[in-house]
């Protein structure tokens, strides 16, 4: 596709003829800048007597120059003749609009949805897998989690108990061998 002032074209030639508008559209502005309305109104009625502009371009100008005249003060309106339009131009104009605007939706590749649903489904075992094996990790490792943190800090303080239980009675043990005092008093 072949863009000109807002408008697509098919073809090269007629994106070619397009901007040849485009360049005229340009120049007759410049011309007409401060002309008396009259002179405006036979500039316009000359433009679409020998159909100057043809292109989509062209026309939409013409259509604007026309309405711009239409609400100029001291213009017959009467005098404006109507824009002719060449029937391909209509029909290319008409086919470029409704293909900007209705587009039929490509029919969904069943194939490719049995790909994605099979890899959708495999993503997802692994993720359910993954959240398993985090769970049993979680339960069997001695580190203490959200999961077994009371248990853990139970043991520990029940292996410390132990430990200086143990190291009491040795202590105990050393002073009765050697007849030492007791720190405890009984």
């Amino acid at each position: 596709m072949y863009t000109v002032d807002g408008f697509d074209f098919k073809t090269q030639e007629e994106a070619e003829a397009a901007e040849k508008e485009v360049q005229a559209v340009k120049y007759i502005r410049e011309r007409i800048a401060g002309i008396s309305p009259e002179k405006a109104v036979d500039v316009y009625n000359r433009l679409v007597r020998e159909e100057m502009l043809s292109t989509p371009v062209g026309i939409a100008y013409l259509r604007e120059l026309r309405e711009e005249l239409k609400v100029t003060p001291g213009v017959d309106k009467n005098k404006l003749l109507v824009i002719k339009i060449k029937d391909d131009v209509v029909v290319k104009e008409i086919s470029a609009r409704t293909d900007n605007q209705v587009r039929p939706m490509p029919m969904p590749d069943k194939k490719n949805y049995k790909g994605k649903f099979r890899n959708s489904l495999i993503i997802n075992l692994i993720l359910v897998l993954a959240v398993f094996a985090m769970f049993f990790i979680a339960m069997t490792s001695d580190n203490p989690n959200i999961i077994n943190y009371e248990n853990n800090i139970i043991n520990k303080y029940e292996e410390w108990q132990k430990d200086l239980e143990q190291r009491e009675e040795r202590i105990l043990e050393y002073e009765k061998k050697y007849n030492l005092n007791s720190y405890k008093t009984s």
